[in-house]
């Protein structure tokens, strides 16, 4: 793959590099015709074997923010004016049509045409033609596709061989941004995911914060986690205090509340979501339906299903109590069944979180958050200065 940073005549490098992987000599070099062309283009030396490709397909691989369409028109109009200034015309000799066991059919033809997205030749034997899909060829002689550096498909499988070497034999990076660890106008065929500055600020871990209450009360809630998307289905409300007392948990006796599996019982649970209860929590007593005056269990409910019920369901009871469990947030996240990076991300959550505005988040002293990762490794994030040094993970932001 050969890449190129950003440049004011980058159309020109990348049309020439176009043309000397179609004739599989290199003619250009940084957008100049070279004195002596070198056949045998792209070269591979392992050990003391030079490998040689010819390929028919290649990918041009360009930053989301381009306009596609405005660059393969200039693209066209380039490559078409490149060839001009050529001794040889690429794409016009005898190709392979079809291919069997033992024999390789090859035809020419005087068509010469160059083809675009959107236009629609009677005939499908155009010299070269412009596409978007990755994997799909057409009937061309050769084939471009141009689509953005996030569809780099990095896997090798026995099902994807040829796109993979049109890829990374055939491909080109137009590196605007600045995002890779390669030179401007370098060849690799090592390019991979570590090719990606911000690739090893990566770290396996998505977390779900919440702006109301403690930031974590969603992402520790084994129902609430992946219920919701950025906001709460039923708004949040607060709840009258006057009629709400403060109760010591250590004098509480809770109704058992029936599991999943309808033959276990617990009173560690959120009688409505079945979460674990932890921290601040209600408790409600006296069912007004059904008052039975010397009753004395408790409903335990967590905040959470409380202050998003539509119905008031304070109101249902006598009498609301808030109490404070003895398992805390940081004993949460001590026993919680994750790794120790996610564990570490909680607690720089605890810290502070801010929503820079940016299409980031700093989250404590060490992480930054994205909704997607391939918002920071595929642009101009990668080099923001507030992020050097952060750990790169993805989050979703729950508002009120």
């Amino acid at each position: 793959m050969r890449v190129f940073k950003k440049s004011d005549d980058y159309v020109r490098l990348i049309a020439g590099e176009m043309l000397n992987k179609e004739t599989s000599t290199q003619y250009w070099n940084l957008g100049k015709l070279v004195e002596v062309p070198i056949k045998g283009y792209p070269q591979l030396t392992i050990g003391n074997v030079i490998n040689t490709f010819r390929v028919s397909c290649g990918h041009v691989f360009i930053p989301s923010s381009m306009d596609r369409q405005a660059f393969e028109t200039r693209l066209m109009d380039t490559i078409l004016s490149m060839e001009a200034e050529m001794a040889i015309q690429p794409l016009t000799g005898a190709h392979s049509k079809d291919t069997q066991w033992h024999t390789n059919i090859k035809i020419k033809s005087s068509l010469k045409q160059t083809a675009g997205k959107k236009e629609k030749f009677a005939s499908y034997n155009v010299k070269r033609r412009f596409g978007k899909q990755i994997g799909y060829y057409e009937h061309a002689r050769f084939y471009w596709s141009i689509v953005n550096i996030n569809d780099i498909d990095y896997e090798i499988t026995s099902n994807n061989i040829s796109s993979s070497i049109s890829q990374f034999v055939g491909g080109i990076l137009y590196d605007a941004d600045d995002i890779t660890i390669h030179e401007h106008n370098e060849s690799t065929f090592n390019f991979g995911r570590e090719s990606l500055k911000g690739f090893k600020n990566i770290v396996d871990a998505n977390i779900v914060i919440g702006d109301f209450g403690n930031p974590l009360m969603i992402e520790l809630s084994e129902n609430w986690q992946n219920r919701i998307t950025d906001r709460f289905r039923n708004p949040i409300r607060n709840i009258d205090e006057n009629n709400l007392f403060h109760a010591d948990f250590a004098t509480l006796k809770f109704r058992p509340v029936d599991m999943a599996n309808n033959v276990e019982t617990s009173t560690e649970v959120c009688s409505k979501c079945r979460s674990v209860l932890w921290g601040d929590f209600y408790a409600f007593h006296r069912f007004k339906k059904l008052p039975v005056f010397n009753d004395t269990l408790y409903v335990a409910m967590c905040p959470l299903c409380v202050h998003t019920s539509t119905n008031a369901i304070e109101n249902e009871y006598y009498e609301v109590y808030r109490t404070t469990h003895p398992r805390d947030v940081n004993l949460m996240i001590e026993y919680a069944d994750e790794s120790d990076i996610k564990k570490d991300l909680y607690r720089e959550v605890l810290k502070a979180y801010v929503d820079t505005g940016k299409g980031y988040m700093l989250i404590g002293d060490k992480y930054a958050s994205f909704t997607k990762t391939d918002d920071y490794l595929y642009t101009s994030m990668v080099n923001d200065p507030t992020l050097q040094g952060r750990l790169i993970c993805e989050s979703k932001l729950v508002h009120v």
